[in-house]
């Protein structure tokens, strides 16, 4: 008989002191075969995390020791139709408020998206202006909402970084990608690894700063998603579209952000620069610490969510974070680049 057994923290949280914790929730699949069993990440994000349940002793123990061990169970328990209604009518309902109090000059619709090349990668620029910073409607870690303007342009890639571009610029990663097609996301990649990549790969390179990627986002707009404010599962690969792996990066298209930023919801989340504490809360100041090069400690985060997330989770002001050492199948990542 297969059995395969996952621990996966679902997506109501309680309180542990001043750390968010997801419950847990057991999946089986039952079958004919083989014993399997897979781990996904022990003890790597703040809210969201894998772990590995005491299988019968017939099987043995595995020990989580690390971060990854291999690719999630694909589980045939999918979230009730009503289920899934219900949380979009509620993200619907908090992205009309959130769209309500977005305090920039323009529109979205007033940019026209800008593609320019620089080594052969394709980034997209992102023009001087202001949004909404976070949700007063959402989790506990994307309030208080609050306005961040930027005096000065900037770019950002136009795709997640691809395992064929990180081994064309030399990326060097202690593991390999899960998925090895030249066009998908390079992910189990720590921050570290990242970073590096970032600053390698060429003048003023690196990786963006949380208030960089969600203005890139969500625009003046403050949008909920990179594409507006209902989910659209033509748009992203989530859990409910991604049949629990990545996709070629560009594969949905429609989903781009009003700079022309494809993926910036689902299919990998992505590091970005800025240390994620409890401690270093919102609203957001780049001169707080939370952007500390030298810190290599601190847990730092992860935005976007991924193939794995629900729709909640792939709003584009959803925080996330992790230690820097750590690595994951839905971890990826973007640079961005100085003007």
């Amino acid at each position: 008989m297969l059995l395969t057994a996952t621990l996966q923290f679902c997506n109501a949280r309680f309180l542990f002191g001043p750390v968010f914790v997801n419950f847990i929730e057991l999946l089986y699949t039952f079958g004919s075969g083989t014993f399997e069993q897979h781990v996904i990440c022990c003890g790597c994000s703040m809210k969201r995390a894998y772990w590995l349940l005491i299988v019968p002793l017939a099987y043995g123990l595995t020990a989580c020791t690390g971060e990854t061990s291999a690719l999630p169970t694909v589980s045939s328990t999918q979230p009730t139709p009503a289920a899934e209604f219900e949380e979009i009518a509620a993200v619907t309902s908090l992205s009309e408020q959130t769209a309500a109090t977005a305090g920039a000059d323009d529109s979205n619709a007033a940019w026209i998206p800008q593609i320019e090349v620089f080594d052969g990668v394709e980034m997209v620029l992102v023009p001087p202006g202001c949004f909404t910073m976070g949700d007063d409607a959402g989790e506990e870690d994307e309030v208080p909402a609050h306005t961040q303007c930027f005096d000065e342009p900037f770019y950002i890639d136009r795709f997640e970084v691809t395992n064929e571009q990180f081994e064309r610029f030399d990326g060097a990663a202690a593991e390999a990608s899960h998925w090895i097609d030249p066009n998908r996301p390079r992910e189990r990649v720590t921050w570290f690894e990242a970073r590096d990549f970032c600053e390698a790969r060429g003048d003023k390179v690196r990786l963006p700063t949380e208030a960089e990627w969600e203005y890139a986002a969500r625009g003046p707009d403050s949008l909920v998603f990179p594409w507006g404010n209902s989910i659209d599962t033509g748009h992203v690969a989530y859990n409910l579209s991604s049949s629990s792996q990545t996709a070629e990066v560009g594969s949905y298209p429609d989903g781009a952000s009003w700079v022309g930023a494809q993926d910036m919801s689902g299919n990998v989340r992505e590091w970005v620069s800025t240390i994620y504490s409890f401690y270093i809360s919102y609203p957001y100041d780049s001169s707080d610490g939370r952007e500390a090069a030298d810190d290599t400690e601190s847990r730092r985060a992860q935005r976007g969510g991924s193939f794995l997330d629900d729709v909640q989770h792939i709003r584009a002001a959803n925080r996330d974070g992790a230690y820097p050492q750590y690595w994951g199948s839905d971890y990826g990542f973007r640079c961005a680049r100085s003007r």
